[in-house]
């Protein structure tokens, strides 16, 4: 019975050893994107981590070399990559067959990104940026503006939106617009888009589970 505790020991203390760096790193890189210092950005082809300049990310990552970091997000990226895919059986029935430890140790790092980076709203995101082949939204940006009264007309409020688009078959390649509305026409598009939430919504209730 010692025997086989000691042999279960020793399996778990090698999975911990070949995994307590990729721990670390993924548990911070989610902290990061919780606190939006870090964030995944698909497009048709590519997905990439970006971190923020900020200092707490610098901290975060301090007692590791850029290499170990990098080296862990490529791994994390692929991980997220072929979770998304629905590819977890096919990784786990590929890790059974190399033996029992590379099993534990691709089960342990599965569980973790399942845990601290796929999250609702990247499993939203995946398809439409998987087949989506035109432009899609980059940002969107709102900002009153307040017009001072002239001697023909009061004091006018306003909203200045920009939006920037990229294509989503080359990352390079944005647009970007901006134009200027009033109260009435805010109201319009509010209306609109809550119209098709609402009957999108609906439509999702009543497919089949």
């Amino acid at each position: 019975m010692n025997e086989q505790l000691n042999v279960i020991n020793l399996e778990q203390e090698t999975v911990n050893k070949n995994t307590d760096l990729f721990v670390n790193i993924t548990e911070r890189i989610g902290e990061l994107m919780n606190k939006g210092l870090a964030n995944i950005s698909l497009s048709y082809q590519d997905c990439a981590i970006t971190f923020s300049p900020a200092q707490e990310v610098q901290q975060a990552f301090a007692q590791y070399s850029v290499e170990r970091v990098q080296s862990v997000t490529d791994e994390v990226i692929d991980l997220t990559l072929k979770l998304l895919d629905n590819q977890e059986q096919n990784l786990l029935m590929q890790a059974q067959k190399d033996g029992k430890t590379v099993f534990s140790i691709t089960q342990k790092k599965i569980a973790l990104v399942k845990k601290h980076i796929v999250n609702d709203k990247l499993q939203r995101a995946y398809p439409f940026y998987r087949t989506t082949i035109g432009n899609v939204l980059d940002q969107f940006v709102a900002q009153r503006v307040i017009k001072p009264p002239t001697e023909n007309y009061p004091s006018l409020e306003t909203v200045m939106l920009k939006i920037v688009t990229k294509d989503n078959m080359d990352q390079a390649e944005r647009k970007i617009i901006s134009f200027e509305l009033y109260n009435d026409q805010i109201d319009e598009i509010i209306n609109i888009l809550t119209e098709l939430k609402q009957d999108t919504n609906l439509k999702s209730n009543q497919e089949p589970q």
